[in-house]
């Protein structure tokens, strides 16, 4: 559960950098294999879009298809380098400097440093980086989600890797948000990321991005920092 509370936090709080294709890693691409222009086009415009963005709320839901098959669902809450997530069981808060895991049914917050490198394949910064110079975007076509247009987009490496395999990127057509993001791994394992009920810059307290273990009388405290 912790890996993929890990998993979770590295992607969303990667959401607003997700299309963030650098001109210069397309270019390195297309010089081994030709991106198709409207997809780097229309990165291009979903990354301008979340660029702008100071803060940002939205729902989703991730439903893991493989051995284990699960779905949860919750909301994201991002500003700058802080966030919250919540689910249904326990909440990840983070103020940039700290972390806070409260596990709601076990009554225990555990308290950690953020941790860039940590079990982090799906954070969409980490999987562009993966494949800096090997990246390919190829347009797929066009459909209807729940009455909307979106562009679908299909980004791979041209070599193998350890974990991910492919990524499945669908985009409104109309709006530049991401829709869903489906992640297919070298293991048959496939990770659907759908978002809905985008807010953009919403008017945040940075009390949001704090534990406050005052409200949680009696609650275990497992303070795992490292000084």
């Amino acid at each position: 559960m912790k890996k993929l509370m890990s998993l979770m936090v590295m992607l969303f709080v990667g959401l607003s950098v997700f299309a963030q294709v650098d001109r210069t890693l397309i270019e390195k691409a297309k010089a081994r294999e030709a991106s198709d222009p409207e997809a780097t086009k229309i990165l291009d415009a979903v990354n301008e879009k979340y660029e702008t963005l100071e803060a940002m709320q939205v729902e989703f839901k991730l439903t893991i298809k493989g051995e284990n098959e699960s779905m949860q669902e919750g909301k994201m809450t991002l500003k700058g380098e802080q966030y919250r997530l919540e689910l249904a069981d326990q909440d990840v808060i983070c103020n940039g400097k700290t972390v806070w895991f409260h596990l709601k049914d076990n009554e225990e917050v555990q308290i950690n440093n953020p941790d860039p490198d940590g079990e982090d394949f799906l954070s969409p910064a980490k999987m562009l980086s993966i494949y800096q110079e090997n990246m390919v975007g190829q347009m797929l076509d066009d459909a209807k989600v729940n009455g909307r247009v979106v562009h679908q987009i299909e980004i791979k490496p041209r070599e193998s890797h350890d974990e991910i395999t492919k990524l499945r990127v669908t985009i409104d057509k109309n709006t530049k948000e991401l829709v869903k993001v489906v992640v297919f791994t070298r293991y048959a394992d496939r990770y659907i990321f759908e978002f809905e009920n985008l807010v953009e810059n919403p008017k945040l307290s940075d009390t949001l991005f704090n534990f406050d273990v005052a409200k949680f009388p009696g609650i275990h405290i497992e303070d795992l920092r490292i000084e």
